[in-house]
């Protein structure tokens, strides 16, 4: 969720509340996560968390680890691609390794990180 936080706040700067609203990035970013949409349009709504979860042994009601819920949103994010330049590592024993983290950068376009 760190990661997700850091999206976050890079896409959406230094925005105050009231100028939220008419953020095309805060926008999108909670269409993403609308429950009320299905499919591309809320890739990573609920609906979609529990279809994914499945393939995870992981039923509706039932708990998430960090590594299973990492994975579903991960499988979301490569089936969907509902972001540009937006790509996820997961790390599967709670290691981080940087030459992953290296590659996972390369395959992104030369401006992908605000500097």
């Amino acid at each position: 969720m760190l990661m997700c936080h850091s999206f976050l706040r890079s896409r959406l700067d230094d925005y105050q509340f009231k100028d939220l609203a008419a953020s095309v990035d805060y926008i999108k970013i909670l269409t993403l996560i609308n429950d009320n949409l299905d499919g591309p349009n809320g890739a990573l709504s609920i609906q979609n968390v529990a279809r994914m979860s499945l393939v995870y042994d992981r039923y509706p009601g039932e708990w998430h680890g960090n590594k299973s819920i990492s994975l579903v949103f991960q499988s979301l994010n490569r089936l969907y691609a509902p972001l540009e330049n937006f790509e996820m590592c997961v790390f599967g024993d709670d290691t981080i390794f940087l030459d992953k983290i290296k590659k996972a950068g390369e395959r992104m376009p030369r401006n992908w990180l605000k500097e």
